[in-house]
């Protein structure tokens, strides 16, 4: 017998989960004694391969070609013995739904799938997805949830990433309210629009009450302003103690009328330790006069935060003068990172003349490491910086 068969079988389960699904599959012919092993590791992981987006393909031959994947992954799991523990499905979807269905329920009536991966384009997911209680993890991608998923609740649910997902204001606070262990919080749906024109009561505070123990939180500004439009407090009722880690994406521009939002979640996090912000091209490409207010900073004091990111593609004065503002107000920053993108219109000596600005600015920290770069293509990932 060789080494790596006498190891431990969950040594053994633990190599093969590192491998993908159709390797894994091929260890069956080693030995007689590998024939089943790959049926029982409890990490599957199905990646669609080239065909699925090789436009030179008739839609014909794509379609045959996912309709084979599914199939294959439908097998896999009628054979497979032991728990799955983590699933994980990448798929363009168009015309096969009902496939993708079957293999939910199949999950949801056979498995304890405590992680779940569904990167797939303009799906609806069956009902049967939240009965699937014991989910520690959820990730969807490219998914339409309907506005008030009848279930009881993911009671398990500590992580939950919504990217590229349509669903309606209301529908994501019903989703939320059902979620009260949820620690990572990923927003990055699609805005109904008709939703927003016709008003709403929803307000943000009813978002952040569903949201009591949330550590890490990344969304987008856009989302944030579809809560405000009835008014907001200066500081949230249920102070958001937990959190360490803030990500505010898609920000067009700070002024003042979205200054006093950015405050308030400042003011409402006591504890954050790393906060990241990204800008984008402002809508008005000219400058704009109404900057930001200080006086809506004045009793904020971040007394953890240790990290200070940010992303620019066009830069703002009125910008510049909020990362002093939060320089002034962080004693114990360790990092402060400005990244402008190289097709933006900060080049390499503007970049060098803006961290010898900050050097000199006044901030809290003596121990602060200011850098300042032009970078090319520099998306970093949420769920890779999450604080533990």
């Amino acid at each position: 017998m060789d080494i790596i068969s006498r190891l431990p079988t969950d040594i053994i389960e633990a190599i093969l989960c590192f491998l993908p699904i159709d390797e894994a599959v091929r260890t069956s012919i080693l030995a007689r004694e590998w024939r089943y092993r790959w049926t029982k590791i409890p990490k599957l992981q199905f990646m669609s391969g080239p065909w699925d987006f090789d436009r030179s393909l008739s839609k014909t031959v794509r379609k045959i070609e996912r309709c084979k994947f599914l199939y294959a992954i439908s097998q896999v799991l009628l054979i497979h013995e032991g728990p799955i523990h983590e699933f994980t499905i990448s798929l363009l979807t168009s015309g096969i739904s009902d496939e993708i269905h079957n293999i939910i329920h199949h999950l949801s009536s056979k498995f304890s799938v405590k992680k779940l991966t569904l990167n797939l384009t303009l799906y609806t997911p069956p009902s049967s997805l939240f009965s699937l209680r014991q989910l520690t993890y959820l990730y969807l991608s490219g998914c339409e949830l309907d506005d008030q998923p009848s279930f009881i609740e993911f009671g398990s649910l500590t992580s939950l990433f919504l990217v590229d997902v349509s669903i309606r204001e209301n529908g994501l606070v019903h989703l939320l309210s059902h979620c009260p262990r949820l620690k990572v919080l990923e927003l990055n749906y699609e805005l109904d629009y008709e939703s927003i024109e016709n008003g709403g009561e929803l307000t943000i505070i009813d978002l952040f009450e569903c949201l009591p123990s949330i550590e890490n939180l990344s969304i987008s500004f856009d989302h944030l302003e579809c809560f405000v439009d009835n008014g907001f407090p200066r500081v949230l009722p249920s102070v958001l103690v937990h959190l360490k880690y803030l990500w505010i994406k898609d920000i067009f521009h700070i002024h003042e009328k979205r200054s006093p939002i950015i405050a308030l979640l400042l003011r409402s996090s006591p504890n954050l330790e790393k906060l990241w912000l990204n800008f984008l091209e402002d809508e008005d490409p000219k400058e704009r006069s109404d900057a930001i207010k200080l006086a809506d900073y004045s009793d904020i004091w971040l007394e953890h935060l240790n990290e200070f990111q940010i992303i620019y593609r066009y830069f703002k004065r009125s910008d510049f003068e909020f990362v002093k503002l939060i320089l002034s107000k962080s004693h114990v920053l360790k990092k402060l990172k400005i990244y402008f993108d190289i097709e933006g219109d900060i080049t390499e000596d503007d970049a060098r003349e803006i961290s010898v600005i900050l050097l000199i600015s006044p901030h809290a920290s003596p121990a602060v490491e200011i850098i300042v770069e032009v970078v090319e293509n520099f998306n970093p990932s949420f769920s890779e910086n999450l604080i533990p």
